[in-house]
């Protein structure tokens, strides 16, 4: 195994500190320095989505982008070694929140899991020490739906999904200044005691559209305009903080979710690869009392902000975090142990049906498993353009020993991904924003193909994606299919253009490649609800009844598969039959609410009042659409009973 020589320094100081008798349980970051430094009142954390760390002027980037977070740079620490857990979204910020690897929690895509309820939040534990909790969120791939809000008294998603001020293509993502002025908003109604606040802002996602003047100073650079718009945004919250005079005695932190390729390696974006634009994210932490202009070089993770925040709190840290406290290098320049962490994106896999990226980096390396591995000095070589895999092979064995026990612990007490349910719209807008929700499929005998072998198909299938979303079918529909002919089990490919025939009127054509799909995928869901639900467009409600009844002898627990057999059976009419399958569904998905509202309806259809409002109970439990109530003719009469008019108040 691999050496680690700052765990023997750490072992050499506590003895020496035993002999003197000051020791007292001391590591890294624990009692004997959060003791010497004021207790925080509150706690700011500010993450970014798609910061590349290269793009700050801390990091070494000297066109004065963002001089606000390189301000706070000087008057904290800056981490100069801090990798993401994965190169996306959701999971990236429940290892955040939670302090876990995506593979621990079961949260490893965008658009397919959601958080189990058994995972505890940074946000949870605050709350239950009395903080008040307000999370701004800016886009819809961090929507409640993936159970990011958990402890949260404010989980704002305003203009990012479908709510009673904004519908239809009014959402996706919130520019920053709007989410801005919302945390500001909560913080003058909520700073009159201890808070945590969340502020999540989107804007250097792609698309890259910075407001003006951003746009035109920087239309050759479209993403450092985002870059420095948002840098503008945390400025003024910065400001606010100031002006309230909450800045000093507030825990500040500020990382990105992951970075964006820009090319690198053949990715236009992000997701794919585990390379350094996208793995290595900025960390920023401003400690009350802590010393200011500290650069720590030592390894760390984004699973390290939940354990530093507890750590600095004085709160114990809850024993399945697999992070550790950066508070004694973050206040005082102090070492933190030497360990290795894990990356992974199962993104190429979920997506396309290539291999799964996994790495493990234990500086100053990298080792990247794929069917063709890599390995880099990531210190000396950030672009990571000289593979040293068949040249050092001692150090690729001693690494690959690591990886396996590292990953092993990891999955020991891993649980499994918790299906999400998401509406069509909301998968459609998901899909524009380049993301594809999915799981893993287990029927596959082989692991796939490399993705850095495929990275010439990203952006074809980018632009086609597109396409959809303008509903330039045919086109899209050209593209996809020369991407066909080069891979032609590409679960992103086959799905797009079946949806492009569906969009042309030619089902019929379509039905040949979702029949290829399922028998490549037959344990994924997406080839069935996409085949049975263009089969129910059309009223071919026999068929679509088969395809989702051959999905449950691949998928009997999906609560998904389950909800559209039954509404298939309830679009023809078959109301016992279809209140089975609905049943079931509403027990298997915990969260699932629509099952609960076609079920109330099929129990008012057979003459079950009873039953139909305990099924809406259970709607308006999972999802408090008491509009959708009041519009629907099927509750016509229905509305006019008292027990009903109670059920509405007790949810108004």
């Amino acid at each position: 195994m691999i050496r680690r020589p700052v765990l023997a320094g750490v072992a050499a100081a506590a003895a020496a500190l035993a002999a003197l008798g000051i020791w007292q349980g001391w590591m890294p970051g624990s009692g004997l320095v959060r003791r010497t430094l004021p207790v925080p009142r509150n706690v700011l954390l500010i993450t970014l989505d798609t910061l590349r760390a290269d793009r700050l002027g801390c990091y070494g980037y000297t066109k004065g982008l963002t001089p606000n977070l390189d301000a706070l740079a000087r008057d904290g620490a800056r981490f100069a070694n801090t990798y993401t857990t994965v190169p996306l979204t959701t999971p990236s910020h429940s290892a955040i929140l939670t302090g876990r690897y995506p593979l621990a929690t079961g949260l490893r895509n965008n658009g397919s899991s959601t958080l189990p309820d058994e995972e505890l939040l940074l946000s949870e534990i605050l709350h239950q020490r009395g903080f008040r909790t307000g999370a701004i969120v800016s886009a819809l791939v961090l929507a409640a739906d993936y159970g990011l809000n958990q402890g949260f008294d404010l989980y704002y998603e305003e203009g990012i999904k479908a709510t009673p001020s904004g519908s239809g293509l009014w959402f996706e993502q919130r520019p920053a200044d709007q989410s801005v002025d919302r945390a500001i908003t909560w913080l003058k109604a909520n700073a009159d005691r201890p808070f945590f606040l969340w502020l999540h802002l989107f804007d250097p996602h792609a698309p890259y559209e910075a407001p003006p003047p951003y746009r035109e100073q920087y239309k050759d650079a479209p993403y450092n305009g985002e870059v420095a718009f948002t840098d503008a945004q945390v400025g003024r919250l910065l400001d606010e903080f100031k002006a309230m005079g909450l800045y000093d005695n507030s825990l500040i932190v500020a990382l990105s979710d992951h970075g964006e390729s820009l090319g690198e390696h053949g990715e236009p974006y992000h997701g794919n690869f585990l390379y350094q634009g996208t793995m290595h994210i900025p960390l920023l932490v401003r400690v009350p009392g802590g010393r200011r202009g500290v650069v720590v070089s030592d390894l760390t993770s984004s699973i390290d902000v939940a354990p530093t925040v507890l750590d600095a709190l004085g709160i114990e840290r809850p024993a399945s975090i697999q992070g550790v406290s950066l508070l004694d290098a973050a206040a005082r320049g102090g070492r933190v142990p030497a360990r290795s962490v894990y990356l992974e994106s199962i993104y190429p896999t979920a997506t396309y049906g290539w291999a799964t990226a996994r790495a493990i980096v234990l500086l100053p390396w990298k080792l990247i498993d794929l069917p063709r591995p890599e390995l880099y000095e990531a210190t000396q070589d950030p672009a990571e353009k000289t593979n040293l895999y068949g040249e050092r092979p001692a150090q690729v064995e001693d690494l690959r020993a690591e990886f396996q026990e590292l990953v092993g612990g990891i999955e020991a007490g891993a649980r499994a991904p918790e299906q999400v349910q998401l509406d069509d719209e909301t998968l459609d807008r998901l899909q524009s924003l380049g993301y594809v929700g999915g799981q893993q499929s287990k029927a596959s005998t082989t692991r796939g193909a490399d993705p850095k072998d495929m990275a010439f198909m990203l952006t074809p299938m980018r632009i086609a994606s597109d396409m959809l979303g303008r509903r330039e079918f045919a086109d899209a529909e050209e593209i996809f299919r020369k991407a066909l002919e080069v891979d032609p089990d590409n679960r992103l490919v086959l799905l797009g253009i079946g949806r492009a025939l569906i969009g042309q009127g030619k089902l019929d054509d379509a039905i040949p490649l979702y029949e290829h799909g399922v028998k490549v995928y037959p344990d994924v869901e997406e080839f069935y609800r996409a085949y049975g639900k263009a089969l129910m467009s059309d009223l071919r409600l026999d068929a679509a009844e088969e395809v989702f009844q051959r999905a449950l002898e691949h998928l009997p627990q999906s609560a998904q598969m389950h909800f559209q057999l039954g509404y298939t059976r309830f679009l023809a009419g078959r109301w016992s039959d279809a209140a089975e399958e609905l049943d079931l569904a509403g027990r298997l998905g915990k969260k699932f609410g629509k099952p609960h509202y076609l079920l109330a309806i099929c129990r008012l259809r057979t003459g079950d009042e009873a039953g139909a409002l305990a099924s809406l109970q259970e709607y308006l439990k999972r999802d408090p659409d008491v509009d959708s109530l009041f519009v629907d003719p099927y509750f016509y009469e229905f509305r006019r009973r008292p027990a009903f008019q109670e059920l509405i108040k007790k949810h108004l």
